[in-house]
């Protein structure tokens, strides 16, 4: 998976997220449970009738804000940005972004626990 603009901690084993961050320009951000995000994902992350999904078992189709909406395809979004990077290539880096302690637990982390639940 993904992301941009946020971050979180993903506990692959249980198939649950949590601490769910805003990353904005002066710096993280607790996103509050009362908060309403949209966020943009890849379908297989969505129906289980494709694979595992990653783990990322708390999507569901049901969550789809309008199905019928035309949008670009994620697979045209990379093929495009690795044919314009062209011989240079797409230098990814851990950010800490996506964090899961049973996988990593020593990886860096942007995820941030809000103050007061």
């Amino acid at each position: 998976m993904q992301v941009a603009g946020l971050a979180f901690e993903h506990d692959s084993a249980h198939g649950r997220i949590g601490a769910l961050t805003l990353l904005e320009p002066d710096g993280p951000r607790a996103i509050e449970q009362d908060e309403t995000l949209l966020v943009v994902t890849s379908g297989f992350l969505l129906d289980p009738s494709i694979g595992d999904q990653d783990g990322y078992r708390m999507l569901s189709k049901a969550q789809i804000v309008n199905p019928k909406a035309a949008t670009p395809d994620l697979v045209d979004l990379v093929v495009a940005a690795l044919l314009e990077a062209n011989a240079a290539g797409i230098d990814p880096s851990v950010e800490g972004r996506i964090c899961d302690r049973n996988l990593a637990p020593e990886a860096p982390c942007l995820a941030i626990e809000p103050a007061e639940r």
